[in-house]
């Protein structure tokens, strides 16, 4: 049984058309060349148009620009960049031993002097390596020369000898000498610049009549007070007496800390209540204003006080003048005249006057003995730490006290 088939006719139309071109394509195709693939004919790399060989524009040779004569630029010789001096390695220091009190007092004894003059003997210390010596200036009375000996390890040639007195001030009681025939350097012992406190230990160095070695012994500061023109003054603990005068206390660093003071001058000047009690000058007030004053040559001396019994009476004067030289110049007013009285069997007497010199090259000196037994003695005549050439004899009975006499020095 067959079912008919209802085909749309638009497809008809389709298939019929198609079926069309189907024959119209048969039809023998044209032969259409087999267009072979060309072997591509190399491309003639075109003979290039000869690039003419350009006509050489002469490469001008160049104007030669002159090389410039080198100047010769030198080749710098580097700074050779320091290396740079090593900052020195902080090292973890190497401990200084820290001496003890004692230890530091033996050090400071090398630069401790024995002062002798008038019959007395006291305690100084060389405070410069030129040999300065600090003292007390109470146990000098007139004179202006004193007598020394330094430690037998310190290191300057002249171990003894005379001292001049460079600069006095007996309102403070210091005085600043200078060895007559210095032999520098000096071992010397520096002024602290810290004051002291109370409590600390310090060292005591003194001379005594008793040795000629130097006293080593410690000290403690038991208290502190204000004196005399701004200086103040430390107590101290040790024993009384005349030839620890000028002695030096020595604080741990090996500085002078103090110096000790007379015990009479210290009741004149109303800083001690006796004689029992025992003050040093603090030396850090010292350093700052009284070395630099006394290092001009200052000259503030008290008078001898006067005699207190007959037998003690001073002898007539004599009167010394005439002209008067230094190194062949005249003296200038002002210069300091000193007298030096010398007898077998009594102590040395000073007279010293500082307005000796009246006008340029004239001077007057009256010259006295403390009595009757320097009759007869010596007079040798001191300025600017040199002795005169000429000499006088004292003579209290003679009719004549007044002696012509020409100084020279």
């Amino acid at each position: 049984m067959r079912i008919p088939l209802h085909v749309p006719a638009f497809i008809v139309l389709t298939v019929a058309l198609a079926m069309t071109i189907s024959v119209a394509c048969s039809s023998p195709p044209p032969v259409v060349p087999v267009v072979a693939t060309p072997t591509p004919l190399p491309t003639a790399t075109p003979t290039p148009t000869a690039t003419p060989t350009p006509t050489a524009t002469p490469t001008a040779t160049p104007t030669a620009t002159p090389m410039p004569t080198a100047t010769h630029t030198p080749t710098p010789t580097p700074t050779p960049t320091s290396t740079p001096t090593p900052s020195a390695p902080t090292a973890t220091p190497t401990a200084t031993p820290t001496l003890s009190p004692i230890d530091v007092v033996r050090v400071a004894t090398r630069a401790t002097v024995r002062l002798e003059a008038n019959n007395r003997v006291w305690t100084g210390a060389v405070i410069s390596e030129e040999g300065e010596i600090l003292t007390t200036s109470e146990a000098l009375g007139s004179a202006p020369l004193v007598s020394f000996q330094l430690a037998a390890d310190n290191r300057a040639s002249g171990k003894q000898g005379e001292a001049w007195v460079v600069g006095r001030d007996d309102v403070i009681g210091l005085a600043l000498l200078r060895p007559i025939s210095a032999t520098p350097p000096y071992d010397f012992i520096q002024l602290s610049a810290q004051p002291p406190i109370i409590g600390d230990e310090l060292g005591l160095l003194q001379h005594s009549t008793l040795s000629p070695s130097v006293e080593q012994r410690l000290t403690t500061v038991s208290g502190y007070k204000p004196g005399i023109l701004g200086f103040n003054y430390m107590q101290i603990r040790a024993a009384s007496n005349s030839t620890s005068d000028g002695a030096m206390l020595i604080n741990p660093d090996g500085k002078i800390q103090g110096v000790r003071m007379p015990s009479a001058w210290l009741v004149d000047n109303l800083i001690a209540g006796n004689a029992q009690e025992v003050y040093a000058v603090d030396a850090a007030q010292v350093g700052t204003s009284s070395i630099p004053a006394l290092r001009t040559g200052l000259l503030q001396i008290d008078p001898d006080p006067p005699s207190r019994s007959i037998e003690e009476f001073p002898s007539l004067p004599l009167i010394f003048s005439g002209h008067i030289t230094i190194d062949g110049v005249d003296a200038a007013p002002g210069t300091p005249l000193y007298a030096r009285l010398q007898k077998a069997g009594q102590p040395d007497h000073w007279v010293d006057d500082a307005n000796a010199v009246t006008e340029l090259g004239f001077y007057l000196l009256n010259v006295s003995a403390p009595n009757n037994s320097y009759n007869g003695a010596e007079v040798e005549f001191w300025a600017n730490a040199m002795p005169a050439e000429q000499k006088g004899t004292y003579d209290d009975q003679a009719q004549d006290l007044t002696v012509s006499l020409n100084l020279a020095f």
